[in-house]
């Protein structure tokens, strides 16, 4: 699955639904990076300022469906250094 992602384009992978350590795992050694537990509302948003799909499998991954940004960065703010991704060039 890692290697059909990454054939497609892909280079960062945002999902709604956690998965599992070992799909983590598996995309970190083939440096893809991947965020899990983003929000729906947060997919939905990332969706359309990218111009990209939600897509709901692995299985249905299409380079026609992926979104596209310039620049995905983390951003840390407050005394807590709370930590963000900020997503530019949509």
């Amino acid at each position: 699955m890692v290697q059909k992602v990454k054939s497609c384009g892909t280079n960062i992978v945002m999902c709604q639904w956690g998965f599992d350590d070992e799909a983590n795992h598996l995309l970190k050694q083939n440096l893809l990076p991947a965020v899990r537990w983003v929000s729906g509302t947060d997919i939905e948003l990332i969706a359309m300022a990218t111009g990209g799909r939600i897509i709901p499998r692995f299985e249905e991954v299409d380079e026609k469906k992926l979104g596209h940004a310039k620049c995905i960065r983390e951003m840390s703010f407050g005394t807590s250094n709370e930590r963000m991704l900020v997503i530019e060039g949509c």
